[in-house]
C-alpha cells in the first residue's frame, strides 16, 4: 500500500464503507470493525470483458449488465467470504466500474481498425440462433476491436478504471456518430469535402488531414474546371416513330 493512501468513507446508496484507498491501480484496503481487512487487487480491463459476457442481458432498450451477476464475479475474484457478498456488492461495483478515474497506464497509443479487421471481429462474434438471427456476442465484440486499435500489448491488464476510457476512446474512434459529425459540418464545407474526396479518390479523413491551402488550390481547379466546360447542348425532340407505339393497330389502304 502506497504511503498516500487515505482512510476513506465511500457511501454508496445507504451503505457507507471504510477502506484505505491509494487509487485505483493498486489494493485496495475494504475495513471491517473486529476482522481483519479485506486486500483487494485492481480489478482488469480483461477481467471486465470476460464479465460482461457472462452478465449482459437483453432489454427492450437494448442489452444491459446483470449487476448482481457482476458484483459476485468481482468478489469471487477478489475471495471475498461468500457470507458478505450481499454486504460488499455495492463496493465491488464501485472498485470494478467506477469511470473517468486517473490511474497508471493511460494514453496508450491507439489506431482505428480496419474494414477486414471489424468484418473478422463480426464473424468471430456472430452466433446463429435456432430461428435464423444472429447474435452478437458484445465481450467478443470488443476484445477484438481492443485488440486490434490499441498498440500496447499489456491493455488486459490495466485496472478498469483505466481500461474504461481506453475502451469509450476505442469505441468512438471505431464507431463514429455520422450524424453527429454532418450536423457540426456546415452543408457547403461537406460539398466542398466530397468533390475533393471524387476528384482525388482519398476518403474523407484523408482529405481533413491535407493542409488547408492545398484542398482550396484542388477547390479552384474544380471550380475553373466546371466553367471551361461547356454546358450539354440540349438535345432536339424528334418525331414519334411507329415503334414507339407497339400497341398500334396499323390499316393499309390500297387503291
Amino acid at each position: 500500500m502506497s504511503a498516500a493512501a487515505n482512510t476513506l468513507s465511500v457511501t454508496i446508496g445507504d451503505a457507507v464503507f471504510e477502506v484505505i484507498f491509494a487509487g485505483f491501480g493498486v489494493d485496495l484496503l475494504v475495513l471491517s470493525p473486529g476482522a481483519e481487512p479485506l486486500a483487494w487487487r485492481p480489478w482488469t480491463l480483461g477481467e471486465h470483458l470476460r464479465a460482461l459476457g457472462l452478465c449482459l442481458r437483453p432489454g427492450a432498450d437494448g442489452p444491459g449488465v446483470d449487476g448482481d451477476r457482476y458484483a459476485a464475479l468481482v468478489l469471487d475474484a477478489m475471495g471475498a467470504p461468500t457470507e458478505r457478498w450481499a454486504e460488499l456488492a455495492p463496493l465491488a461495483l464501485w472498485w470494478a466500474a467506477t469511470p473517468d478515474a486517473r490511474v497508471l497506464g493511460e494514453g496508450l497509443p491507439t489506431r482505428p481498425w480496419t474494414f477486414a479487421e471489424r468484418s473478422q471481429a463480426l464473424t468471430a462474434a456472430s452466433e446463429a440462433q435456432p430461428d435464423g438471427g444472429l447474435d452478437l456476442k458484445l465481450d467478443v465484440y470488443l476484445h477484438a476491436m481492443l485488440r486490434a486499435s490499441t498498440e500496447h500489448e499489456g491493455w488486459e491488464a490495466l485496472p478498469a478504471a483505466a481500461g474504461h476510457r481506453l475502451l469509450t476512446e476505442v469505441i468512438l474512434l471505431n464507431h463514429p456518430d455520422l450524424e453527429e459529425e454532418r450536423a457540426a459540418e456546415p452543408p457547403a464545407l461537406t460539398r466542398a469535402l466530397l468533390s475533393v474526396c471524387r476528384a482525388l479518390g482519398l476518403t474523407p479523413s484523408q482529405v481533413r488531414a491535407l493542409p488547408a491551402a492545398e484542398v482550396d488550390r484542388v477547390l479552384d481547379l474544380l471550380a475553373l474546371d466546371a466553367a471551361a466546360t461547356p454546358s450539354a447542348a440540349p438535345r432536339r425532340a424528334r418525331r414519334p416513330k411507329l415503334a414507339d407505339y407497339p400497341d398500334a393497330v396499323v390499316i393499309l389502304a390500297e387503291d
